[in-house]
């Protein structure tokens, strides 16, 4: 009687471990579907959405203090704002595949990696503007050299930003 007692306690205990992994499993996937939603085809690069992000909010952040330093140009932060909307336009491109892809094979595996290329290449076009924006607010600037990578020129921008922070304050 006993014993019965005590299997069917750890029968019990081993459905309840089996239902909270099926549930770790579930949670997994629904955010990775979620994530991927639109870009079912790939795999997206976690790294290069956060170099996104860190870009949009370098130009927050911009728009902010160059307008504290010049209450007065507007221009600034009108660059500012099209920059951030490019950076949106550039996250949605890069979400964004066509599902006709996946039926192309090599072909359409090639076509991602080149879309992913130049949405590459347009980011850090983007991030050298930034740094061009903010280089005349710097009083210690030097003369503009545009980064060769997006992490560089992000790190550049945050360099400037800092600087900004401290002068303004």
């Amino acid at each position: 009687m006993i014993n019965k007692l005590i299997r069917a306690i750890r029968d019990l205990m081993l459905f309840i471990s089996l239902l909270g992994l099926i549930n770790i499993a579930c949670r997994r996937t629904y955010h990775f579907l979620s994530a991927h939603e639109e870009s079912i085809i790939h795999e997206l690069d976690q790294d290069f959405l956060n170099q996104l992000y860190i870009a949009k909010k370098q130009t927050h952040i911009a728009a902010q203090l160059t307008a504290q330093c010049d209450p007065n140009d507007h221009v600034c932060t009108l660059k500012m704002q099209k920059l951030h909307e490019k950076i949106d336009a550039l996250e949605a491109e890069y979400k964004k595949n066509s599902p006709g892809l996946a039926f192309l094979g090599p072909i359409g595996t090639t076509s991602i990696i080149f879309k992913e290329r130049r949405v590459n290449k347009k980011l850090l076009k983007v991030v050298n503007k930034i740094t061009q924006t903010l280089l005349p607010f710097v009083e210690d600037a030097t003369s503009f050299t545009p980064s060769t990578s997006i992490a560089q020129g992000l790190q550049t921008n945050k360099k400037l930003i800092s600087k900004l922070q401290t002068t303004t304050t």
